[in-house]
């Protein structure tokens, strides 16, 4: 029975040694994970929303609120590395509206491609989890302002930071409400205001949208130094065990055919002086 037990377990551990060796090949391990192959944990999201152009001293000295309000659409492709860190390729563009003190309004078309790093909050503060309702992730990275499309645009350089709140409608469909913000120079803006504008420019956005995730989604845990330490030590006890018990064995049957033996000793001298009596 005990053979059967140790049997058992190597084949356990052999299956399982196996399938972290197969899973492992798709990438390295990260905190009990395993990193999954490129194409897996990747997202495309669509999104729209509206804009707020600060064209002026961080929005001081600017007109009404409302005209200063703009419409925006997003489209963009996130790869998670890990459960915690991601990279994401975004395309935002829309219409920027501004306008001054003196009523004054202007518009103009803007695209702004950037590349973003992305950090899961939720999986970084509460651990991996693949049954949570709520993300939240920050992101921040770079990108290049085209301004005045549809007038002879310009470029500069901007930069952008934010806060995704991520909400799991189902197996591979996630909903997502967007804020952030843009920040680049004042002589970047739309020329309408950029002779006007103070040393930084601001385009604030919220978009909602929707995201979908291809392939593999979730990420498989990975064997620790500490499991198979365990492990291997489990089956040193077996081991121990298995080679007492196995001795133990041959104890009782050496003891078992001397007493045969002596048994038949006695039963023959018994026979043997009955026939003399």
């Amino acid at each position: 029975m005990k053979r059967k037990l140790l049997v058992i377990a190597i084949l356990a551990l052999s299956y399982g040694s196996a399938s972290a060796q197969e899973t492992s090949a798709e990438g390295l391990r990260w905190k009990g994970l395993y990193n999954n192959g490129f194409w897996s944990n990747m997202e495309l999201s669509v999104g729209g929303g509206v804009t707020y152009s600060a064209w002026n001293d961080w929005g001081s000295n600017q007109g009404k609120f409302g005209d200063n309000i703009g419409w925006t659409a997003e489209i963009a492709a996130t790869k998670w590395f890990n459960p915690i860190v991601g990279a994401r390729l975004q395309v935002v563009g829309g219409e920027l509206n501004m306008s001054n003190k003196a009523h004054d309004k202007f518009s103009s078309y803007w695209m702004t491609p950037h590349i973003d790093g992305v950090v899961n909050l939720s999986n970084w503060i509460g651990g991996y989890r693949d049954d949570r309702v709520y993300y939240a992730k920050a992101f921040a990275g770079m990108g290049v302002s085209i301004v005045d499309i549809n007038k002879k645009g310009s470029a500069g350089f901007i930069a952008d930071l934010g806060m995704i709140n991520t909400f799991r409608l189902g197996e591979f469909i996630d909903l997502h409400l967007e804020t952030k913000t843009f920040l680049c120079s004042g002589h970047d803006m739309p020329k309408a205001v950029a002779s006007k504008a103070g040393r930084f420019g601001q385009i604030y956005s919220v978009t909602l949208g929707l995201s979908y995730r291809f392939n593999k989604r979730n990420w498989e845990m990975a064997y620790s130094q500490t499991d198979v330490d365990g492990y291997l030590a489990a089956i040193a006890v077996l081991e121990a065990g298995l080679a007492q018990s196995m001795s133990n064995e041959q104890v009782l049957a050496q003891r078992l055919e001397e007493q045969k033996a002596a048994t038949t000793k006695a039963m023959s001298e018994n026979r043997e002086l009955k026939t003399e009596l």
